[in-house]
């Protein structure tokens, strides 16, 4: 990657010619999940995690140095939960958390941070939407077009002031495990928007800003290759609750968003977490005889409100696999 740091906020420019490296602003209603961290820009990806870049909250650029374990998360331009006549700024604190990776092999690679709002971001915001990570199997690929969201500088050498949420399509030049390179001397970063997003066409997030040039260059960190960290995948957990739902459904059904789905006939949801779901197949294979039991056990706890301890493997943002179930007396 080559290029400078894009400190304040990675912006697309604005100029009267819409044309000139691309900005346009963004209505007050859309992509409210992107916001400012400090001087830089991170999107809320989930209802408490905001995704960003570990350069906006640690000093150092070539080592781990002077990150900070806290920061704030603003919402820009939306309505307060506490007061929903009027639109106003909405800041919220958070534990800062960076990729363990971050600068190992070299200038700003794995430049990733997440941040954990202290609080859900519904409740202090009114209708505000995260804005879902891809799935690391859908990847971008050269020549595809994204949407970089930003609230940076502006101007052919990012020297005017910033304008806003703006965003702008731009077209992938290259891509590898480390980064995500745009080459458009009209539609580029400025300082302020690192950590901002790219978005693929489905609306979901693929890219971090991270660096640029400040002409032509322009440089994202994919979350393709930080997903298992951001979500934890992989990780064996355990729950307890009552069951809320019980699901049972055809073979090909499928469950959840296209970000987190759950391949699996069985689906269920706690009372403790109304987000998550876990899920299990019933098809005809391995673990057949141990999936009729696990379902025979869930079919009798829904039936008597019964409380149950559930393992499951971390499979995405919300969802998981159900590895066992438990009853507990």
């Amino acid at each position: 990657m080559l290029g400078t740091v894009l400190w304040a906020q990675f912006a697309i420019g604005q100029q009267p010619d819409p044309t000139l490296h691309g900005g346009m602003p963004v209505a007050a209603d859309e992509l409210q999940a992107v916001g400012s961290v400090g001087g830089c820009t991170g999107t809320l990806i989930t209802q408490r995690l905001v995704l960003t870049a570990a350069h906006c909250v640690c000093s150092g650029q070539t080592e781990p140095t002077g990150c900070r374990p806290r920061a704030v998360f603003t919402f820009l331009n939306v309505f307060p939960v506490a007061n929903p006549a009027a639109r106003a700024n909405v800041m919220v604190g958070a534990d800062v958390t960076v990729h363990p990776q971050y600068t190992v092999g070299g200038w700003l690679r794995n430049d990733y941070a997440l941040l954990r709002l202290d609080r859900r971001a519904d409740e202090v915001v009114l209708g505000v939407a995260p804005i879902p990570v891809e799935r690391p199997d859908r990847m971008p690929r050269v020549g595809e077009t994204l949407t970089l969201v930003g609230l940076g500088l502006t101007g052919p050498t990012c020297k005017s002031g910033g304008a806003g949420k703006l965003k702008t399509d731009v077209s992938v030049s290259e891509i590898s495990e480390a980064t995500i390179v745009f080459n458009n001397s009209d539609r580029h970063a400025c300082p302020g928007d690192s950590g901002g997003p790219a978005l693929n066409r489905r609306g979901n997030v693929v890219g971090v800003a991270s660096s640029s040039d400040l002409a032509t260059n322009s440089n994202y960190d994919p979350t393709f290759a930080a997903y298992e960290w951001i979500f934890g995948t992989g990780r064996i957990l355990r729950a307890t609750g009552r069951l809320t739902m019980l699901r049972v459904h055809d073979v090909g059904s499928g469950y959840g968003p296209s970000t987190d789905p759950i391949d699996g006939e069985v689906v269920i949801q706690l009372e403790n977490d109304g987000e998550a779901a876990f899920g299990f197949p019933l098809r005809v294979g391995a673990g057949e005889a141990a999936h009729q039991r696990m379902l025979g056990l869930l079919l009798d706890a829904f039936a008597h409100s019964r409380t149950l301890s559930i393992e499951y493997e971390v499979t995405g943002p919300h969802n998981g696999r159900l590895l066992r179930v438990l009853r507990v007396l």
